[in-house]
């Protein structure tokens, strides 16, 4: 009896221990799997890539990992700002950045001109080539003039008052400017360039019956200047004022700025 007592004592210890270890083992297996859960997920990484074309119609900041212009990568940013921020940029050689493009360089008829964007950007490490162009739109031209003008032996008179000077041209904007800096940029080359925009043009005088006939095919035909102006001496717009361009490659040195 007392053999019985004694071994069923040793079969419950024997049960209570091995309890006590599966008891350790899940806790240890629940407290492995919540430090596990519990540890930060690293953000995937944000990379902006571009090699087509890019025509800004608001101002624009992008904030990136990493950087990617392609050789045909072409921004043309208007009058609008671009800001970029990156740890890494990486550019090949074709890509370019530029106010206006060449076919928005001349602003229409009797309007001002607009000014070039604010191009920044901002990154840790840059690699590769790169263009940059500031510009701004020369000022639209003065609406158009015009003499008596014979075609087929008549006489045409284009204004009730005879012959009327062309209207002055407008007043022009200011290129952009352009600042860039970067910590590290050993294998980096950028080139620059500021283009100021003359004034815009007086209006032209039509004296022929050939200028005459393409006047009114022209889209901006009837485009004659009030007749207040008709006696006014025509002047050429004001010519545009430059922008900035600064220019920081490693964290050790100073900003280069170019005058212009």
């Amino acid at each position: 009896m007392m053999k019985k007592v004694i071994g069923l004592i040793a079969v419950l210890i024997f049960s209570a221990c091995l309890k006590i270890q599966k008891k350790s083992d899940v806790e240890g297996i629940t407290e492995v799997q919540t430090a596990i859960s519990s540890k930060p997920v690293p953000p995937a990484s944000v990379i902006f890539e571009l090699n087509d074309t890019m025509n800004l119609t608001a101002d624009l900041m992008i904030q990136a990992d990493k950087i990617i212009l392609g050789p045909y990568a072409r921004i043309y940013t208007n009058q609008f700002s671009l800001v970029i921020q990156a740890t890494t940029m990486d550019s090949a050689v074709g890509a370019s950045i530029q106010n206006f493009s060449e076919d928005n360089l001349v602003a229409p008829y009797e309007t001002v001109g607009l000014n070039g964007g604010l191009v920044k950007i901002k990154t840790r490490e840059a690699y590769g080539n790169i263009q940059v162009h500031m510009n701004a739109q020369q000022g639209g031209p003065g609406k158009r003039g015009w003499t008596t003008v014979v075609t087929n032996n008549i006489y045409i008179d284009r204004s009730p008052s005879g012959a009327c000077q062309p209207n002055s041209g407008s007043n022009s904007g200011q290129s952009g400017s352009f600042f860039f800096e970067s910590e590290r940029a050993a294998n980096f080359f950028i080139t620059t360039s500021m283009k100021v925009a003359p004034g815009g043009l007086i209006g032209e005088v039509l004296v022929n019956p050939v200028a005459t006939l393409n006047y009114q095919k022209d889209p901006a035909n009837n485009k004659f200047p009030k007749g207040k102006n008709c006696h006014v001496i025509p002047q050429p717009g004001k010519a545009g004022l430059p922008g900035q361009i600064c220019i920081k490659l490693t964290a050790e040195t100073l900003a280069v700025c170019e005058k212009f």
